[in-house]
């Protein structure tokens, strides 16, 4: 094996797929789920800058969305040139654009005045599911023959003393461990410590904290990045709800509540809440503590592709004719032929074209052709008519969702679960699984609690 990498969110997952894009042989390593930690968010937002080449290779998953950054006329050229330094071009139609207060308050009217006071600097920046991402990196690395497996915590690394020559690991699943020898190891392990790391254990910055609130508890379609003291929260709207997030040390729910009653002209209550991601936050770490050995954590999402490919050249550096990087214009799992996925099978509900095209892309044809080959996979599950049952057999099948709480919470977004729409999911992956009766009710009991 060429390279380890361990931590499958979106910065293990980007290692992977430019290591095996190369022709590097690779293995990836998850404790838990593919993004199951801090890159697990159901809605996160990537700037104008980083934005437009997001959308080059996964067009389903970053989506356009115009932001407002309340904000004097005055910044409006200091945004202007950092947008166009990152984008190599002077402005153009992606040039910020300052809103005088009435109409930044027409654009996004849930916004208290006095936050618009000065008016707002609009940009087109994007919005991205990231655990859908990483499934999306993890697949397209696979594609190119990276050898990835979940349930497989890394426990330590071997070669103590010198060289790092690979990694030990557990099997979760059943307990027993193995090795995996490597030429050189990436830890993308997030916030997670590792025994035995040189150097000092990891830093974190505190809790992100992230809300889905219903569609009608904020009135406009734009998105908002506000300042305050508490620290920046963003409000951004997202397949009929609103995601209210901040990175601000220690905030749970209701900190993240007091920060909204700080912005928005009603605030939402926490019963209104409809599910919640909170996840600590590794500090920002890039380096080589010891020889075969490369740490990388807390790199924005905008910054990951980079800082992916510096890690790749870092692990494999001396090795003669390494290639660069690919992964710049390197289309990923769903991102070919976005829009056909028609003629749809019928009776499937409304809305569901456009729904799996923003969700899968074009492997909404791999859920299709399950509904086609049996008609009753195209009825939602009850109590969510947003996800089909084909959606719950592909994510088993082809998704790598091993337990319950892979298929609703991260593949389905499903941050609330029904006891019916858990039934109901359970049935339906346990023939693929091979769950018995008693695995089904334990999955079942598992995932309600977690939701609520």
């Amino acid at each position: 094996m060429d390279l380890v990498v361990a931590g499958g969110g979106v910065t293990g997952a980007a290692v992977a797929l430019d290591a095996a894009s190369r022709g590097f042989a690779v293995a990836l390593l998850e404790a838990a789920d593919w993004a199951s930690g801090a890159s697990g968010r159901p809605v996160a937002l990537v700037p104008a800058g980083a934005a437009g080449p997001l959308r080059a290779v996964a067009p389903h998953l970053a989506r356009p969305v115009p932001v407002l950054r309340p904000s004097g006329r005055a910044a409006l050229g200091a945004a202007a040139g950092a947008l166009a330094g990152l984008l190599g071009v002077g402005g153009g139609a992606a040039a910020p654009r300052w809103l005088p207060p009435r109409a930044a308050a027409a654009a996004l009217p849930g916004l208290r005045p006095e936050v618009l006071a000065a008016g707002a600097v609009r940009t087109r920046d994007a919005r991205v599911d990231e655990a859908r991402l990483a499934l999306a990196l993890v697949r397209t690395a696979a594609g190119y023959g990276a050898r990835v497996l979940t349930r497989a915590r890394v426990t330590g690394l071997l070669g103590p003393g010198g060289p790092v020559l690979g990694v030990g690991a557990t099997d979760r699943t059943d307990g027993s461990a193995f090795r995996v020898r490597a030429r050189a190891v990436v830890l993308a392990l997030g916030a997670a410590d590792l025994p035995g790391l040189p150097g000092p254990g990891a830093r974190t910055t505190g809790a992100a904290s992230l809300a889905l609130l219903p569609g009608g508890a904020v009135p406009g379609r734009s998105a908002a990045v506000v300042g305050t003291p508490g620290g920046e929260l963003s409000l951004v709207p997202a397949d009929g709800r609103w995601a209210l997030a901040t990175t601000g040390a220690g905030t749970g729910l209701a900190g993240l509540l007091d920060l909204a009653a700080l912005v928005l002209r009603r605030p939402p209550a926490e019963e209104e809440v409809l599910g919640v991601h909170a996840s600590t936050v590794a500090a920002r770490e890039r380096g080589t503590p010891a020889p075969g050995l490369v740490l990388l954590r807390g790199i924005p999402l905008a910054e990951v592709r980079g800082a992916a490919a510096e890690a790749v050249d870092d692990a494999t550096a001396g090795l003669p004719g390494v290639p660069p990087s690919r992964t710049a214009h390197l289309p990923l799992v769903g991102a070919r032929g976005v829009d056909a996925v028609h003629p749809l099978p019928p009776g499937l509900p409304a809305g569901t074209s456009e729904r799996l095209r923003a969700r899968h892309g074009d492997g909404a044809v791999e859920v299709l052709d399950l509904v086609r080959d049996d008609p009753t996979l195209g009825r939602p599950l009850p109590g969510a008519p947003g996800v089909l049952a084909a959606e719950v057999v592909h994510a088993v099948t082809a998704e790598g969702a091993l337990d319950l709480r892979d298929v609703l919470l991260r593949r389905a977004r499903m941050p609330r679960p029904t006891a019916a729409a858990a039934r109901a999911a359970a049935a339906l992956a346990a023939g693929p699984l091979g769950w018995d009766d008693g695995r089904v009710a334990r999955e079942v009991a598992a995932t309600l609690p977690a939701s609520r």
